[in-house]
């Protein structure tokens, strides 16, 4: 999203093109190293007559050891568990203009999402006042988003949301996240205290970006469940449009089964049945012996083990709207699993 005000705001401007914050009479000192705009979701219907769920987010960063750059991307989700989202990393003449010290701004693409979109967004503040953190060097501000946006998908299966010519109406709730320092940025000023170990089992087939399916064992009042995740990043137009991530989220699933087998291995199963976005299973075998920490959570330890991967005869797969299907391969080495002792 491009931050373009016809008036600037009183404070502080984050743009690509500007080479760096701006300070206007009267700002604070301090200046943001990160502003993120993001929305609630807005359930709208597309031009392939989907019910989805759209969202959009803008990000600024201007580190003082880096250049800013500017950040902007569509959220869609359907019911069933799979979501894309399209982002835009440095756009080149802005994104976001925002004052912190009132929760106000704007989001203005213009033309430079090219044939993907565009969003013309004002940010109203809904609250009187930010909630603080960190000594002040984080606030949030409950705020409004409306204004006018179109997007193509540029796919069969999801269409697009209004066109350049006939744009949508887009008012919802979102949040306005304002970090001045880094520390606030990574979190570094809260003190958390670390789980009770509980069993959790969680494991990766090691496919990472480009293909990667893991997931979980979940106690929740006593009763151990499973998720299941997927993620796959796309660079479209060849490398001259969006990136896009193809998610996919499972949350209640047979947990994984840990196995030891007679000689001694120990094997994480994995199994989906009868569910439209994941099918099938596959088996985790631990490689060599586990790295044990301590520190991961209370009152027991954690197992860490590399590991092969086999897809079973039905192997796992997952099921896209956009991407279509996709089975991880067979890997030697490279997956890993996790367990919690009790």
């Amino acid at each position: 999203m491009l931050t373009v005000l016809v008036a600037l705001l009183p404070s502080v401007v984050i743009a690509a093109a500007s080479g760096g914050p701006a300070l206007a009479d009267g700002a604070r000192a301090k200046q943001p190293v990160e502003v993120v705009v993001h929305s609630d979701e807005q359930k709208l219907v597309s031009s392939t007559g989907k019910t989805l769920y759209l969202e959009v987010e803008a990000e600024s960063d201007a580190f003082h050891d880096q250049p800013p750059s500017s950040e902007f991307l569509f959220y869609v989700a359907a019911n069933s568990g799979e979501e894309h989202d399209w982002n835009w990393s440095n756009i080149a003449t802005g994104d976001l203009t925002y004052d912190g010290t009132v929760g106000a701004g704007s989001i203005l693409t213009e033309t430079q999402l090219d044939s993907w979109g565009s969003v013309d967004l004002t940010i109203a503040p809904r609250s009187a006042s930010p909630t603080t953190s960190c000594g002040g060097d984080e606030q949030d501000w409950a705020v409004t988003l409306s204004g006018t946006l179109w997007f193509n998908t540029h796919t069969a299966a999801w269409g697009a949301f209004g066109t350049m010519t006939v744009p949508l109406t887009f008012s919802v709730r979102a949040e306005a996240d304002e970090y001045l320092s880094t520390k606030a940025l990574q979190g570094s000023c809260s003190t958390t205290t670390e789980p009770r170990c509980n069993g959790q089992v969680s494991w990766d087939d090691g496919g990472g970006w480009h293909g990667g399916t893991n997931g979980q064992s979940v106690r929740h009042d006593g009763v151990v469940g499973g998720q299941l995740f997927y993620f796959f990043t796309h660079t479209l137009d060849g490398g001259n449009g969006p990136q896009r991530d193809d998610l996919a989220f499972l949350p209640t699933i047979r947990p994984p089964k840990v196995v030891t087998t007679a000689h001694g291995k120990t094997k994480v199963v994995v199994q989906v049945r009868n569910h439209h976005l994941f099918t099938g299973s596959a088996t985790l075998t631990g490689i060599g012996r586990p790295v044990v920490r301590k520190n991961e959570c209370r009152g027991g330890t954690t197992s860490d083990w590399n590991a092969s991967y086999t897809p079973g005869p039905n192997p796992l797969t997952v099921h896209l709207a956009i991407g279509g299907d996709y089975t991880h391969p067979a890997r030697k080495s490279g997956a890993s699993f996790t367990i919690e002792s009790h």
